[in-house]
């Protein structure tokens, strides 16, 4: 993948960004805001085996993507900064917390967020895209990956890993957001981007 074209992918992501932090901030009744601090692609091989030393429990929200190009979208944030993030986010709107309401912000994020990227790559690429109903996974993030890949029938080769960072007043999260393609559809997303650019 070309710099030029990681470079093109960014763009669509920053504005699918804005349009997430929209959809939230009306949502909450508060304003969000979305950095993008960093785009990569990598292998999934070689993603999965740096995490393999890694136990840090993770809340992951996942939907399985439909359309031009198949794949999944999976949020995930450490299960040890979620209360924090629900609490910061929800503060006006409820006075009492457990761990399904969590559970609940971080499946609707997951939605807002994976639904707004598709939507921008779908409109950007003219790419029919379309998501399933989000669901959560509660693991290590090595587990909840494996997963998807076997979920997927073991034909996803690449992740587009998505840093993002929410701003709240002076409160800020990371959040990481991945797309877990094969290589025939990344191939799809980087032949339209150099249409695109042509």
């Amino acid at each position: 993948m070309s710099q030029t074209q990681v470079d093109e992918l960014r763009k669509i992501i920053n504005i699918a960004s804005g349009n997430a932090s929209t959809a939230l901030s009306e949502i909450l009744k508060k304003k969000i805001d979305i950095n993008i601090p960093s785009v990569e692609v990598n292998k999934l091989n070689d993603v999965m085996h740096s995490l393999e030393n890694q136990e840090d429990i993770i809340i992951g929200t996942l939907l399985k993507v439909l359309g031009d190009v198949p794949g999944n979208v999976l949020l995930v944030v450490k299960e040890s900064n979620a209360k924090d993030i629900a609490y910061t986010l929800l503060e006006d709107l409820v006075d009492e917390y457990d761990s399904d309401m969590v559970l609940s912000v971080f499946q609707e994020i997951g939605n807002i967020l994976g639904n707004s990227y598709l939507n921008a790559i779908g409109s950007s690429l003219k790419l029919n895209l379309l998501s399933s109903v989000p669901y959560i996974s509660i693991d290590m993030l090595s587990l909840i990956l494996g997963s998807a890949y076997i979920a997927a029938n073991k034909e996803e080769d690449y992740i587009i890993d998505v840093s993002c960072t929410l701003h709240e007043n002076n409160i800020e999260f990371d959040i990481n957001i991945f797309f877990i393609l094969s290589n025939s559809a990344l191939n799809t997303i980087l032949n339209k981007i150099n249409i695109s650019e042509n």
